[in-house]
């Protein structure tokens, strides 16, 4: 299996030319000419990516608990006018859901 890994090449001061991996920022080079940067922080990632093993884990997500709006309301929550008045207006948005003029 290959992958890649980016690299950051920075002309010095000094004109020489330092490499580091965007992954491993601790992993650097510097060299002479591109070339040799690139193959010394080649070497070293070999060489560090040897002990190293990527994997996958799942992770469990979250489902946002559901909001019920009439228990926002404390006092209402039993009143048969309210959840007259909720249902009124789950009705209008459905219907505004199939207008042309509102999608």
């Amino acid at each position: 299996m290959t992958s890649a890994l980016n690299l950051i090449l920075e002309t010095l001061d000094n004109q020489k030319i330092s490499a580091r991996s965007a992954e491993f920022p601790d992993c650097i080079a510097i060299a002479d000419t591109r070339e040799d940067a690139i193959a010394i922080i080649q070497h070293k990632l070999f060489d560090r990516l040897k002990a190293i093993e990527f994997i996958s884990i799942p992770l469990p997500i979250a489902t946002p608990p559901t909001h019920n709006l009439a228990d926002s309301f404390g006092v209402f929550k039993d009143d048969p006018y309210f959840a007259e008045i909720l249902q009124q207006m789950r009705d209008e948005r459905e219907l505004d859901s199939h207008n042309p003029a509102y999608t």
